[in-house]
């Protein structure tokens, strides 16, 4: 299944789609709460929000509320706001998977992300984080290139920027990027889970165990608390971590190691109810190591094509 070379370029599509559909989903979690997050009677007022980053001149959604009011004199409020910068964010997200001013979409997604994570960063994880790199990955790679419906308008001739960028970086040096990206991400999170002594002797894995949080109840491993399990588990996810930069990157041991990977995320899932961290992890593994060298995702693009030429916008 899996082969030492990169197959095609079958990745740009299923980044295009995946990522976007992921960030509308994770969206729509927050959702249901979003009083909570983005009004004047939430857990943290925006004004205290945005007083904790004004040193950092960071857009948010109270300092858009500001700028419209102040350059503008155009007065909307704060909750009303949030949802036309949330509809907004959906529609560019809408875009960007269909492939329509695909580059654009991608810059004004990642941009409109930002602005609602920076409203709301007393809450914000290393999800959200990973999010935001994979939407300026997205505005930084030809997402275009297959598919798109830019291609349908502009008749398959190439775009400038795109054009420009790939005479400079092929698609295949792009994808390095994020290898290397990742690899460096799983690498120090291993290296400072094994700076702490609760990692080395398996605390750690028997307090997640009593999270409490995730899917399924695992307090019934509390009868082998006194053999190596949990000692075991902590050593396995530490190596498995730190060793992913070579493993994932040798032919022989990358299906073995990204699946031992996406196992562990889902054991994330599974224990402590981080859902919105494992899916983003895992579909940047699938876009970085599965779809590229899986020859199950061996689409056949046609130079030809209208729908998907060898450069398009």
């Amino acid at each position: 299944m899996f082969t030492s070379k990169v197959q095609n370029d079958s990745w740009l599509l299923f980044m295009r789609i995946t990522v976007p559909l992921l960030s509308a989903l994770i969206m729509l979690a927050l959702y249901k709460d979003w009083a909570l997050y983005f009004s004047f009677d939430g857990l943290v007022q925006p004004d205290i929000m945005q007083a904790e980053i004004a040193h950092q001149k960071s857009w948010s959604i109270y300092a858009l509320q500001e700028y419209l009011k102040n350059t503008h004199h155009y007065t909307v409020e704060y909750f009303i706001l949030s949802k036309m910068v949330l509809g907004t964010y959906f529609l560019f997200l809408l875009f960007l998977a269909c492939g329509f001013l695909t580059r654009l979409s991608a810059i004004v997604s990642a941009g409109l992300h930002l602005v609602i994570l920076n409203s709301i960063h007393h809450f914000l994880y290393g999800a959200d984080y990973f999010n935001t790199m994979l939407l300026f990955y997205c505005a930084l790679f030809p997402l275009g290139k297959y598919y798109s419906i830019d291609n349908l308008l502009r008749k398959g001739q190439p775009g400038l920027i795109n054009g420009y960028l790939e005479s400079l970086f092929s698609t295949t040096a792009m994808l390095r990027l994020m290898q290397i990206h990742l690899g460096i991400a799983y690498f120090f999170s291993g290296f400072e889970k094994m700076l702490g002594f609760n990692w080395r002797n398996g605390e750690s894995i028997w307090r997640a165990v009593h999270n409490y949080e995730g899917i399924i109840d695992f307090t019934a491993l509390d009868s082998l608390v006194n053999t190596p399990l949990f000692l075991f588990l902590a050593w396995a996810t530490m190596l498995l971590e730190m060793l992913y930069p070579i493993m994932a990157n040798i032919r022989y041991t990358r299906a073995i190691w990204v699946t031992g990977i996406i196992g562990m995320h889902c054991s994330i899932v599974l224990i402590l109810g981080l859902f919105h961290f494992s899916a983003i992890m895992i579909a940047f593994n699938l876009i970085a190591y599965v779809v590229p060298y899986s020859k199950s995702f061996n689409l056949s693009f046609s130079p030809t094509s209208i729908l998907n030429p060898n450069t398009a916008s």
